[in-house]
């Protein structure tokens, strides 16, 4: 029986340490891109296959000449991701409507080593 819960403990302490240890993301993690569907345009952060990504994120809008709002700018920063036992490429996308007045969207990947930086009128 000893044996068993040994056996058994080594098991979940493996599981426990390969999903609950965080780690910093780099670029080489993730991916942004764009990309304009039904009506409207995403920017989409994807991360490796295998990874779970958490983060803190802060938004303001972008104001144009005349103090109107004509956008948003979304940063992200604190980035740690996890291993998952599942292979799925996970992703997160920001969108607008191609007609909106509001339409411009930018997102900030402020790393530790790294910013990176997407628009949709790129």
């Amino acid at each position: 029986m000893a044996i068993v819960c040994l056996v058994f403990a080594v098991f979940l302490s493996g599981i426990l340490l390969y999903t609950g240890i965080s780690y910093p993301v780099t670029k080489d993690n993730i991916s942004l891109s764009t990309k304009t569907e039904d009506g409207y345009t995403y920017i989409v952060l994807e991360t490796k296959a295998g990874k779970s990504l958490s983060f803190d994120s802060k938004s303001e809008d972008i104001l144009n000449d005349q103090n109107e709002v004509c956008g948003q700018r979304i940063t992200l920063y604190n980035l740690q991701y996890h291993n998952i036992f599942t292979q799925n490429v996970n992703s997160i996308s920001w969108g607008s409507p191609l007609d909106g007045e509001n339409q411009y969207l930018e997102v900030i990947v402020e790393l530790e080593n790294d910013t990176l930086q997407v628009s949709n009128a790129e």
